[in-house]
């Protein structure tokens, strides 16, 4: 059996985050340094100085959470697991160690797409560990049979994350938001307006039993506003103007029909 199954499936990290969820070290600027302790002043050259070493570029900023990425590349890394496992089971190591490497490679990628937030992080963490065991111990066989089978090194773990997730969760929030504000501004003013769409929004996010009711009230009513906005984008679609004049000019000239007539003056 695969690691991870095909089923599972989605606000990204910056990428010199790593696999594993550490940093990597940056490599420090070569300086030598003077008898006091300090780095080498810079060089003078025609009144101005010059650094000795260009200054290092801006860092870029954090990429958007994508979940829909991350279910993408777990996907992948299901399928391809599937079929390195079955090359392992059948004792062929030489043909599922590249596509070992794979896997791992597409869960690297899914580990950094994978907001610190997210309950599946942990999991894909763990399992791309345990791939890279399985992987050194296929290396250091050098042709031999696995006497260690696949199971031992790997185990099944479920991931939860969907390439819906991020919309939904976002149209959730947008409807939370969207309720309190409007609460607010009918009972009372503006600022009750904003406090009541940051506690929605509060109650949204929340990991227990009022959490959990608030988003499923959310989900489900902005699922409905969805479905409403798309059954009126096609009624207007439909919408012919001409034949609405028509209807108005009628109720017009029977509205005028309707009122008393003015004797005429000869």
């Amino acid at each position: 059996q695969a690691g991870l199954p095909r089923a599972c499936a989605t606000p990204l990290l910056p990428a010199s985050v790593g696999a594993s969820g550490h940093r990597p070290l940056q490599p420090r600027q070569s300086m030598e340094a003077t008898p006091n302790g300090h780095s080498d002043p810079p060089v003078v050259s025609g009144g101005l100085a010059v650094p000795s070493d260009p200054p290092p570029p801006p860092r870029a900023p954090a990429a958007v959470v994508d979940l829909s990425r991350v279910a993408s590349l777990a996907e992948e890394a299901a399928a391809l697991e599937a079929t390195a496992t079955a090359f392992d089971s059948d004792d062929r190591p030489a043909e599922a160690l590249p596509v070992y490497r794979l896997v791992v490679e597409r869960l690297g990628a899914a580990v950094e797409c994978c907001p610190e937030w997210h309950r599946d992080r942990r999991e894909l963490v763990a399992h791309t560990s345990e791939l890279r065991n399985r992987v050194v111990y296929l290396a250091g066989l050098n042709g031999r049979s696995a006497s260690v089978p696949v199971e031992r090194h790997v185990t099944i773990r479920q991931l939860t994350v969907t390439a819906m997730q991020g919309s939904i969760g976002s149209q959730a929030l947008g409807f939370a938001a969207g309720c309190g504000a409007f609460a607010g501004i009918a009972f009372a003013g503006p600022r009750t307006a904003l406090l009541l769409a940051l506690g929605a929004v509060h109650a949204t996010g929340r990991d227990d039993s009022a959490g959990h009711l608030t988003r499923r009230a959310a989900t489900v009513g902005a699922q409905a506003l969805s479905g409403a906005a798309q059954r009126a984008g096609l009624r207007l679609r439909k919408f012919d103007s001409r034949l609405a004049l028509f209807r108005l000019g009628e109720m017009v000239f029977f509205a005028r029909s309707l009122l008393p007539r003015r004797p005429s003056v000869i």
